[in-house]
């Protein structure tokens, strides 16, 4: 993805000359961050009419259980105790998009695709437990808010290997870099998951008693 992304953003891809476009690149975040909310507010108004049609109430702290459960069982995945389902996409944004749309306008585009994460590798299981708990808040901004900051996580890494990159190689060495520090990434994830599991199951026991 970054190999794609950076050239489209820096310059005409017919031209080997690595030239800096920031608007073409930050137009990748914004689409990104876009894309992101409006799956997120997609997200919190299903929660919200599936609160309307079964009428939860009483059933929504043993939904918090349950994910709090869900959390501690995926942290286990994280660090790697065991293996859970972690469903996920492989789909590729297009090459094609590169030639056939003006820079700005496709690198917006593979922003708003990839932004949610349906369309493309999820780098930890902390996903899934967010759009359960966006879900069962059954709130539509709470949805945005969450899920905006995700996009702007999963531009971030563009954004800062294009500022610190002088040329196109090395984007591709810092792209390496950063994947060396995937296992750290789980590990933190692994932490957040324990945390959050045990901060929900404990919030819904006391709330159950």
């Amino acid at each position: 993805m970054v190999g794609t992304i950076i050239p489209i953003g820096n310059g005409d891809t017919h031209v080997t000359e690595y030239k800096k476009r920031p608007g073409v690149i930050w137009a990748h975040a914004v689409g990104s961050i876009s894309g992101a909310a409006i799956f997120g507010l997609a997200i919190g108004v299903t929660g919200m009419l599936l609160k309307e049609k079964i009428a939860l109430s009483g059933d929504e702290q043993a939904l918090v259980l349950i994910i709090g459960v869900m959390a501690l069982l995926y942290a286990g995945h994280e660090f790697k105790f065991f293996r859970l389902p972690a469903p996920q996409s492989g789909w590729q944004v297009p090459e094609r998009w590169k030639s056939e749309l003006p820079a700005g306008w496709s690198s917006f585009l593979y922003g708003v695709g990839l932004g949610p994460g349906l369309f493309t590798a999820i780098p930890s299981t902390t996903f899934y437990l967010v759009i359960a708990w966006v879900l069962v808040s059954a709130s539509p901004w709470f949805g945005v808010l969450c899920f905006a900051i995700y996009g702007a996580g999963r531009a971030a890494p563009i954004l800062l290997m294009f500022y610190l990159a002088g040329e196109k190689k090395e984007v591709f060495e810092l792209s390496q870099k950063v994947s060396v520090w995937q296992p750290m990434i789980h590990i933190f994830s692994g932490l957040a998951l324990c945390l959050m599991g045990m901060s929900l199951i404990a919030g819904a026991m006391s709330a159950l008693e």
